[in-house]
């Protein structure tokens, strides 16, 4: 009843088990050999297309394991594919048959047992969720083959009718046994005790769909996510002057900025491919860090310099939207971004916490700092402020950067910290009076 209730969760299921289990297995590719050998041998005797008849198995077990690991997607249509691997084996001990027929030698042929093997293997390999499918298949392959006997030569039913009543009669026995140690392994597998879906359900919070999802099927935390170095624009997100808001209006405006903004990084989230817009990378007090390019490639054509200064544009409307809401007067957001390499990483001591470092995440912070040096120089009523790092906006379309206007350090003796090589920087500023330096930029 319960699988039946959760009929494509208890299908995701087999198709993971199918995959991991059987098609990517060491046994699987151990049987794939031997039918290749096995054929090899026969060869020797009656010809070179009898020694190729099991090749084509061995080929879409091998051809499973390279598509899986090219994509994810291929473990849902597993049930499929070992179907596709069972038919080529009937289709192999048939022809060999057939070839042995064709040479005049079809009277060496004696039952073997190799018949009963091909039975007993092809309903261990080949999967279906319901007992009458179970039940459907296994008399399939009885009667396949038996009219594959007749046709290649009617004496040879007579020859393997003990194997065929015995392969039959262990299919239909071990099917139904299969299948119902399945349903439980599967019952107790998703439901398990109170206390394992209390945790499940707090991990959910923790981590991504689809972490929950490998790790279902065997996969460890630290596997979960890409670990390694890639190119990515970093956007840092601060209020400023946050102290001067009383903290319970800080925190509503707060909670209410990062919800909507939760929405913008996680548009375009799959788990084939693995993609996101932008991934938050953390929380600090009153602002976050998120990462756009690495370690999720982004869904869009964008490069990732223009999805985060997209994403930028978005955040600040999203606080100018709240600030209107709640009636503020302050919580006026400063933006830094910034590009470069960064790495990923699980920590090795104590709990395992997946983190991202790298020179763009310490200059999209000194981009958002550089406000500060900003306004001093040029005091204009507070707003919210864009900061960008040169090369990361020269990157992006020419209408997009015409949002900003550049400023030129060396000429007005600024300077980024820790970027004093930098020429000049570009800078937005939303909802304050007009400047000669910055001009007055309403909602983007």
């Amino acid at each position: 009843m319960f699988c039946r209730q959760n009929r494509e969760g208890f299908r995701q299921y087999l198709n993971a088990f199918v995959a991991d289990r059987l098609l990517l297995s060491p046994v699987a590719l151990l049987v794939g050999c031997s039918l290749v050998i096995f054929s090899v041998l026969n060869g020797l005797k009656y010809g070179w297309l009898v020694g190729i008849a099991y090749v084509p198995v061995l080929v879409l077990l091998l051809l499973y394991k390279i598509l899986f690991e090219l994509s994810y997607a291929v473990k849902g249509k597993a049930i499929l594919w070992a179907d596709i691997v069972v038919a080529a084996m009937f289709v192999g001990f048939n022809f060999v048959l057939w070839e042995i027929n064709q040479s005049g030698a079809i009277h060496k042929i004696s039952s073997n047992g190799s018949l009963a093997i091909l039975l007993v293997t092809s309903n261990f390999i080949s999967v279906s969720r319901t007992l009458p499918t179970v039940y459907m298949k296994a008399a399939a392959f009885v009667i396949f083959e038996t009219l594959c006997l007749y046709l290649v030569a009617p004496d040879l039913i007579n020859v393997f009718k003990m194997e065929i009543i015995f392969g039959a009669a262990f299919s239909l026995a071990t099917g139904y046994l299969k299948n119902q140690v399945l349903k439980l392994y599967y019952y107790h597998t998703e439901t398990g005790s109170a206390s394992l879906m209390h945790a499940h359900s707090q991990l959910q919070k923790l981590v991504f769909p689809h972490q929950l999802d490998l790790m279902k099927v065997g996969y460890n935390l630290e596997e979960t996510m890409p670990v390694g170095s890639g190119e990515a624009t970093v956007v840092c997100y601060d209020i400023q002057n946050s102290t001067r808001m009383p903290q319970e209006k800080l925190n509503q405006f707060l909670q209410v900025i990062l919800e909507r903004c939760h929405d913008v990084f996680s548009a375009g989230y799959t788990h084939n491919p693995l993609q996101v817009t932008a991934y938050k990378l953390k929380e600090m007090g009153d602002g976050f860090i998120c990462i756009v390019g690495f370690p999720l490639p982004q869904p869009s054509h964008q490069s990732p310099y223009e999805t985060a200064v997209n994403v930028a544009l978005q955040c600040q409307r999203i606080t100018e939207e709240v600030r209107q809401e709640l009636g503020l007067t302050d919580g006026y957001c400063a933006i830094g971004i910034a590009s470069g390499l960064v790495h990923s990483f699980y920590t090795r001591v104590g709990i395992k916490v997946y983190d991202v470092y790298g020179e763009p995440l310490v200059m999209a912070r000194r981009y958002e700092e550089f406000r500060k040096q900003y306004r001093r120089y040029y005091p204009v009523p507070e707003g919210d402020i864009i900061c960008v790092e040169a090369r990361t906006l020269e990157s992006c379309p020419p209408e997009l950067q015409k949002k900003f206007r550049r400023l030129e350090l060396e000429k007005h003796k600024l300077q980024v910290r820790d970027d004093a090589t930098a020429p000049h920087v570009y800078v937005a500023v939303f909802d304050c009076d007009h400047t000669s330096m910055l001009p007055r930029i309403r909602s983007v």
